[in-house]
C-alpha cells in the first residue's frame, strides 16, 4: 500500500488502464473478472499497519524503528529496472523506510536469485512459486507448493482454477511479494479484428474477439 503501482506503470509507458493484482493470475482470469481486488495505494493505511506492528519513528529522523533497529533493506535490480527501483525508493522514504539499491547485470542477478542471495529483488515471475519444487521467489509454503503441483497435473481447467483460488487466499494473507505489474505481451492484428483492449491484453481469449468484414 506504500507503492503507487499505477504511477510506476508510467516508466515502461504501460497503458493507464493496465490491471493491477496481488495474486498470481492468468489472462483468462482477468477476462472472466475473477481476480480479487488488489490492495490500494494508501499511505495512511500502510502507516497504520507499520505502527500496529511496532515500527514507529520515535526519534523523528524520518526512519521507522523497532527494538532499536531501523527499518531498512536493500533491493537488488538490473539496469533495466533501476528507474523503477528509484521510484519505489522514494515511495518507501515517504513511508519512513530506508531502501538501498544494488544493481547487477542480469546474469549475475539470476544466479543470486537462484541462491536466494538477496533481501529484496525485482524479478520477472508471475507465480509465487514455479510449478513442481523450484521456489523462484524464496517464499516457501507447503500448502502453496501442494496446490501448485496439483494445478500442474490437473487437466480440468475449472478444477485447476479452484486450486489456484486456494493459493490466492494464502497469498492474500501472507503477501510474500508485491506484483508491480502483470506480464505483458505485444501483438500485431489486422484492423478488421475487434475486441482487443489494453486493459485486458487478451490476445488468446478468442471468444472476446470478432472480425468485421470490410466493404
Amino acid at each position: 500500500m506504500s507503492i503507487n503501482r499505477r504511477g510506476l506503470h508510467q516508466f515502461p509507458n504501460y497503458p493507464d488502464d493496465l490491471p493491477i493484482t496481488d495474486v498470481p493470475a492468468k489472462q483468462r482470469h482477468f477476462a472472466e473478472g475473477s481476480v480479487p481486488e488488489p490492495l490500494p495505494f494508501d499511505p495512511e493505511r500502510a502507516a497504520q499497519v507499520f505502527e500496529s506492528a511496532g515500527w514507529i519513528d520515535g526519534d523523528n529522523n524520518g526512519i521507522r524503528e523497532k527494538d532499536g533497529q531501523e527499518f531498512q533493506f536493500t533491493l537488488s535490480v538490473t539496469p533495466e529496472t533501476q528507474a523503477q527501483a528509484i521510484y519505489i525508493q522514494e515511495q518507501f522514504r515517504r513511508a519512513g523506510i530506508r531502501m538501498e539499491i544494488s544493481t547487477f547485470e542480469r546474469s549475475v542477478l539470476r544466479e543470486r536469485g537462484r541462491a536466494h542471495n538477496f533481501e529484496a529483488v525485482i524479478r520477472q515471475y508471475n507465480y509465487v512459486e514455479q510449478y513442481r519444487d523450484f521456489p523462484v521467489s524464496g517464499y516457501v509454503n507447503p500448502e502453496v507448493s501442494r496446490l501448485a503441483n496439483t494445478i500442474w497435473y490437473t487437466m480440468d481447467q475449472d478444477k485447476a482454477d479452484q486450486y489456484l483460488q486456494g493459493i490466492w487466499q494464502i497469498v492474500a494473507t501472507e503477501i510474500p511479494l508485491t506484483y508491480l505489474h502483470p506480464r505483458m505481451s505485444f501483438l500485431a492484428a489486422h484492423r478488421r479484428v475487434k475486441g482487443l483492449q489494453n486493459d485486458r491484453w487478451l490476445a488468446t481469449i478468442v471468444q472476446d474477439l470478432w472480425i468485421e468484414e470490410e466493404d
